[in-house]
């Protein structure tokens, strides 16, 4: 008897159901206002093409591994310091590595005090014309030269050719690298004490005031690891490695990462036989120009003269 009843209720009252479920379907929802709307539909600043976030493609494009991330050059890294440590018995002469546990990739990047560079040989590329697959093709032209190409240097190495920041190596890594030698001396595996003249390259922020420098005391090693060369496991030879703490202009001064300049030692007798030529070109001045203390040309000659004399007193 219940159900029935219950039926009978629900018979009843589903007409006004469906009614109240077509008015509520009908009725919208709100007045939304201009402002929504825009903003619902992209007119808004985030949802705009200014100030936006990147789509995803727009990103992937623009993503630049960092060379502390870059397997490949963390591994080149690496195997430089190993390989280092393994020629001479100690690590590399910095004190970034007093921490055993130290990211060494990130420590030879992040360095303020050495210079680190890798150059390896890289097969030149064929003309256009003679890339064929026949066998006549390859011996009529011949594959030109290998050539010495920049794989690896962190930001102080790039400061000595004149690129600053830490976009500096951009400027060289992949570049050709002519004047680093991608051997060591002889059989040899290690060599220290070397020295070597590089001419800044074109858009180096001081290439016209400081056109070459001077490596000083540079330490260069070779970089190997094992490979499987037609099916047996031999020595590859990976490139040279180079490190160094400063380097010097043709005027003498010594350069070292982060800007720093040190004047040349001075010879005092050079100093004194300066000093006289100084003097004795303000006596012309004064006695053959008829010039007084109150002109500026003496006023700057006097002045340069007592500079001078300061560097003898010092």
């Amino acid at each position: 008897m219940l159900i029935v009843v219950a039926l009978s209720a629900a018979s009843a009252y589903a007409p006004l159901a469906r009614a109240s479920l077509r008015t509520i379907v009908q009725q919208p929802r709100s007045a939304a206002s201009p402002v929504a709307l825009a903003k619902k539909k992209g007119g808004g600043k985030k949802g705009g093409k200014k100030g936006g976030k990147k789509s995803g493609f727009e990103w992937a494009a623009s993503f630049e591994i960092k060379p502390t991330e870059s397997n490949a050059l963390r591994e080149l890294t690496e195997t430089a310091a190993t390989a280092y440590k393994t020629r001479t018995g100690k690590t590399l002469p910095t004190s970034m590595f007093v921490d055993p546990n130290a990211d060494i990739p990130k420590a030879v990047w992040n360095s303020k005090e050495l210079c680190v560079l890798v150059v390896s040989e890289k097969a030149g590329d064929k003309p256009a014309e003679a890339a064929g697959d026949s066998d006549a093709a390859a011996e009529a032209e011949p594959s030109p030269p290998a050539e010495t190409v920049c794989t690896y240097l962190n930001p102080a190495a790039a400061e000595a050719f004149g690129f600053t920041g830490p976009e500096g190596f951009k400027s060289l890594i992949d570049k050709p690298l002519p004047e680093l030698p991608c051997t060591v001396g002889g059989e040899s595996k290690y060599e220290s004490g070397y020295e070597k003249k590089l001419t800044r390259r074109e858009g180096a922020q001081s290439q016209k005031e400081e056109p070459s420098v001077m490596l000083q005391e540079v330490e260069r090693w070779r970089l190997e690891k094992m490979a499987v060369v037609d099916g047996k496991l031999a020595t590859e030879t990976v490139g040279v490695a180079y490190c160094w703490k400063s380097w010097g202009l043709p005027d003498g001064t010594t350069c070292t990462p982060g800007g720093v300049k040190v004047a040349p030692k001075l010879d005092p007798a050079q100093v004194q036989a300066v000093i006289e030529a100084q003097g004795v070109l303000v006596r012309k001045l004064k006695e053959d120009d008829g010039l007084t203390n109150a002109d500026d040309e003496v006023k700057e000659a006097v002045a340069e003269l007592l500079r001078l004399k300061s560097l003898v007193e010092e």
